[in-house]
């Protein structure tokens, strides 16, 4: 009940996040990294070295593929498609950072992670603590609640216990014990992150 809780707590943060205008801040990049995070298993750092060329759109511009560095395609999880296809028309009406070759992302991590505790901050007085997204500062937090939501759609589609930590360890590139004590909130995960392509 926890896992499944922490989960759409973090969803509708992300939501708080893309429906603010805070002055300073790019509420727009924040949200929708934090989508990409959550959805996609991307680390922040993977995901400032995107360029705008990297997302694949098909024939009606909707975002089915993505790279990074150029290597490793994976697919646009469809929970993202929207979002990035209007992240990319924001982009695009950006003066000075539009263009195939410009960043994605066109700001520094630190930069982002300050925005983003700010983010955080301000949601956690708005809903007065009531949430188990309060205790999510970070997009490493984010992250962590997308490996649950990983887990629960794959044992919702009656995969094997099993199956499911070997599939969401492989797709976050974890280990199985990381997602096991990820699952029981018992220690953060150990060892070295590899992207949901790197596999």
């Amino acid at each position: 009940m926890k896992n499944e809780s922490i989960i759409q707590d973090v969803l509708d943060l992300i939501e708080w996040i893309k429906s603010n205008d805070l002055s300073g801040i790019d509420v727009k990049a924040i949200g929708m990294i934090a989508e990409m995070v959550f959805h996609c298993g991307e680390q922040l750092k993977e995901l400032l070295e995107m360029q705008v060329s990297d997302v694949l759109l098909d024939q009606t511009g909707t975002p089915v593929q993505y790279t990074i560095n150029g290597s490793n395609p994976r697919p646009v999880p469809t929970q993202v498609k929207e979002s990035l296809a209007d992240y990319l028309k924001y982009r695009s009406n950006q003066a000075g950072v539009s263009g195939p070759s410009a960043p994605l992302f066109p700001y520094e991590q630190r930069k982002l992670n300050r925005y983003m505790e700010k983010l955080t901050s301000k949601y956690r007085d708005v809903v007065q603590a009531g949430t188990n997204a309060s205790d999510v500062k970070s997009f490493h937090g984010v992250r962590k609640a997308g490996i649950k939501n990983l887990y629960k759609e794959l044992r919702d589609s009656n995969v094997s216990e099993e199956k499911c930590i070997e599939k969401t360890a492989e797709l976050f590139g974890i280990t199985d014990r990381s997602v096991r004590d990820q699952l029981n909130d018992t220690i953060q995960p150990s060892g070295k992150f590899r992207s949901i392509g790197a596999r």
